[in-house]
């Protein structure tokens, strides 16, 4: 086989391989991008950039070596979709640096953002008046979740059919992947919780996803849900 025909080969295995792998870590690998998606995507990537000219190194060798980083992209994204643990040491969590109005310099520090950055991802998300925002939460992804003051949110049908506008706080998660978040529950009332479950008669142990939503009502995934 002549070097041209190797490299064309090397090159649609490569794009096949990449694909393959991809559907193996899912869509987060493209729409999330934490830590391990990152270093993954990396990985892979330069894999596969070898395989396509690195003509004197053996496909088996460069096959092997993506398939390893693969696997351990897997074992860590399944470990983080069981254990709250893993979650933050493979993906992070989200971190405040906003919160009820107030600039939480200290934990901009640890993210090594400074006023400047903040200020250009809010003015991507087309607000250019920092004292517009209530709270301000970077991502394990890195991106900036923004929840503005109630005096400068968007009017919808629901606002327009009450006299006055008023405050909704954040959704709290009460169970994330089957693991019950105590320090959230305690803050909350955990009798919502049970008269759901006792609504849907559901056992703590079937449940997969839990949540307070903005209006105050409590929203349950269940184990058999996910099954079906």
């Amino acid at each position: 086989m002549s070097e041209y025909l190797e490299v064309t080969a090397r090159t649609i295995g490569c794009f096949f391989l990449l694909y393959i792998g991809t559907r193996i870590l899912g869509k987060q690998l493209i729409s999330q991008m934490t830590n391990i998606h990152f270093i993954a995507s990396i990985s892979m990537g330069t894999i596969a950039a070898n395989l396509t000219f690195n003509t004197p190194i053996k496909v088996v060798n460069f096959i092997l070596a993506f398939v390893i980083i693969v696997m351990i992209a897997l074992a860590g994204v399944t470990m983080s979709a069981r254990s709250k643990e893993a979650r933050k040491f493979f993906g992070g969590c989200p971190t405040p640096v906003i919160k009820d109005g107030q600039v939480l310099e200290e934990n901009m520090i640890n993210l090594h953002f400074t006023i400047d950055y903040v200020n250009q991802l809010l003015r991507e998300k087309d607000i250019f008046n920092i004292e517009e925002v209530q709270d301000a939460i970077v991502e394990a992804s890195g991106k900036l979740s923004v929840l503005k003051k109630p005096l400068y949110r968007e009017v919808t049908k629901q606002d327009i059919k009450i006299a006055e506008a008023e405050q909704t706080n954040r959704p709290v998660e009460l169970i994330v992947g089957g693991a019950v978040l105590e320090a959230n529950l305690m803050q909350h009332n955990l009798s919502l919780l049970q008269l759901e479950l006792d609504k849907q008669k559901l056992l703590l142990n079937e449940v997969d996803y839990a949540v307070i939503g903005s209006n105050g009502k409590v929203y349950i995934l269940s184990n058999k849900d996910s099954k079906q």
